[in-house]
């Protein structure tokens, strides 16, 4: 039985800027903001980085899911001259790479694949990336299965989104959570496998996602 009270799904803005799915945000990113303005959720940026050795890290992780198409930054590190840091200390504000950020593509590379090869073999990189938009959504089980399949990486603690089963309550809720989202806290918590725990054991789940798509 479907309970049409059972979710509470955060509203779409009527500003939003329209986004493109995750699964092809590389064809799409060929603009980027005008100078000194903020990346906007959605919108594309583009850094130009620079090593003199392969072997010369970049200053960031990248967590790549081959198999809901995203590579998504992890983590930058603060200290350091790598060519993201450099890259960082010249940008304006608005349009330095951070944490969350997705990557479009990597030298007109946008799958995930050839971007993490890109990353690992080439002294010169142009990198397009994204802000993603942040969602929310109350799901009730009322006795049924939550209905998501989700997946872990190991690199990070964000859980990803792989499918939605219509037998749960991610579908009687009509939840916009979609294949690709990637999930980053449940009822409050942020680490992987207490995100889990909470998606089994609790009655009411709340989730907060990012993405890149519509």
């Amino acid at each position: 039985m479907v309970f049409g009270f059972c979710c509470v799904a955060e509203p779409p803005r009527e500003d939003m800027p329209k986004v493109v799915s995750s699964l092809s945000v590389a064809a799409a990113c060929k603009t980027e903001p005008p100078p000194g303005t903020e990346v906007e959720a959605g919108n594309c940026n583009f850094a130009v980085l620079s090593r003199a050795n392969v072997e010369d890290p970049l200053g960031m992780a990248v967590e790549v899911v081959p198999q809901v198409g995203i590579a998504v930054v992890l983590r930058v590190d603060e200290v350091g001259d790598g060519p993201v840091q450099r890259y960082n200390e010249e940008a304006q504000e608005g349009q330095r790479i951070r944490p969350g950020d997705y990557i479009s593509s990597v030298n007109g590379e946008g799958k995930p694949e050839a971007i993490i090869k890109a990353l690992r073999s080439m002294k010169n990189l142009s990198v397009a990336f994204r802000r993603p938009r942040t969602l929310t959504a109350e799901l009730r089980k009322n006795g049924q299965p939550l209905g998501l399949n989700v997946k872990h990486v190991h690199l990070g603690e964000a859980l990803f989104v792989e499918g939605v089963s219509s037998n749960g309550a991610a579908a009687a809720c009509n939840a916009d959570i979609k294949p690709g989202d990637r999930v980053v806290s449940v009822n409050g918590k942020n680490v992987a496998a207490e995100m889990v725990a909470e998606m089994k054991r609790s009655d009411t789940v709340l989730i907060k996602i990012s993405r890149v798509g519509g």
